[in-house]
């Protein structure tokens, strides 16, 4: 028989608590994922707030001990263990924190009600996940909102390289290998941020998913995030990327400056808008300065 500290015998749980729905079960294991999640890049914690970290879940504990000293080295390692970006993508996400700070008032700005945004652009190779990973970056680690980003660009993933992650299990296997939404879920170690990678079909069956489906899946994963970012496929090269973009409250444009004409860009929106989507805005990517950047940041303040 175990006894606290208090000197009480903790009780075991209640067939009510054992009976809780699945929704408040998840709910119950995100904040205790949240609470191992390390900070944002360039913050490091001490022992002091490790520690104090572990007592909020642990009430009853003390920091003296050597048993305390082993539980939050224990809690160290799994943080470390999640998924993260690499040091470079961290630098530039550090770098980038006076625009990224900004992301969540100019998406509110445009529309207050857009919660599920599809990532597109006019053609590959533009930007598109990496603009994807940097806006639910800023959405959760920035903004303190709770973000899932989901790797729907079926035929080229590239968000669990990013990540390095696992391709499987996955967005995919939701739809052809009946995985549970929980199992494919993956928590990482920025705070607030959750991701699904684009995961693997039979080698047999062609990848792609019903529209339907997708719809019942975003459905049930919007009642448990604030927003869901969505890495899809670009519109020129994927015949499905604008028909499933009306799922979603909005669809979000990457231009790759100086590369695409605007004709296209002009082209590409009227397709998505004449589908049914809305387009929220438009990302110019690959930016070159043509100028010192100190002139830029003087004109920003103006």
């Amino acid at each position: 028989m175990t006894i606290n500290s208090s000197g009480r015998v903790p009780r075991n749980p209640s067939k009510k608590e054992l009976e809780l729905p699945y929704s408040a079960k998840f709910m119950a294991k995100r904040r205790q994922a949240q609470e191992e999640r390390a900070t944002p890049p360039g913050r490091e914690l001490s022992k002091k707030s490790l520690n104090e970290s572990y007592l909020k879940g642990n009430p009853h504990s003390s920091f003296d001990g050597e048993n305390q000293t082993e539980r939050i080295q224990i809690r160290k390692n799994r943080t470390n263990d999640l998924p993260k970006l690499s040091k470079r993508a961290e630098r530039q996400l550090k770098a980038s924190f006076q625009h990224l700070a900004t992301v969540q008032g100019d998406m509110v700005s445009l529309s207050k009600d857009a919660k599920t945004i599809y990532i597109t652009s006019c053609f590959d190779a533009e930007g598109k996940t990496t603009t994807a990973i940097h806006t639910a970056f800023a959405l959760s680690v920035y903004g303190g909102a709770n973000v899932l980003l989901i790797d729907g660009n079926l035929q080229s993933p590239q968000i669990h390289r990013m990540f390095s992650m696992e391709l499987s299990p996955g967005l995919v296997d939701i739809f052809y290998s009946d995985v549970s939404f929980e199992k494919v879920l993956v928590p990482t170690r920025y705070r607030g941020l959750s991701i699904i990678t684009a995961g693997s079909a039979p080698s047999d069956t062609p990848i792609s998913f019903t529209k339907e489906g997708l719809k019942t899946k975003l459905a049930k994963m919007c009642s448990l995030f604030d927003y869901i970012i969505f890495d899809g496929n670009s519109i020129l090269t994927s015949s499905e990327a604008a028909t499933i973009a009306v799922d979603f409250d909005a669809a979000m444009l990457v231009v790759a400056c100086e590369q695409t004409k605007w004709e296209v860009v002009q082209m590409v929106q009227e397709k998505i808008e004449k589908a049914g989507a809305n387009v929220l805005g438009v990302v110019l990517n690959k930016r070159r300065f043509y100028i010192p950047g100190s002139i830029y940041r003087r004109l920003a303040k103006r």
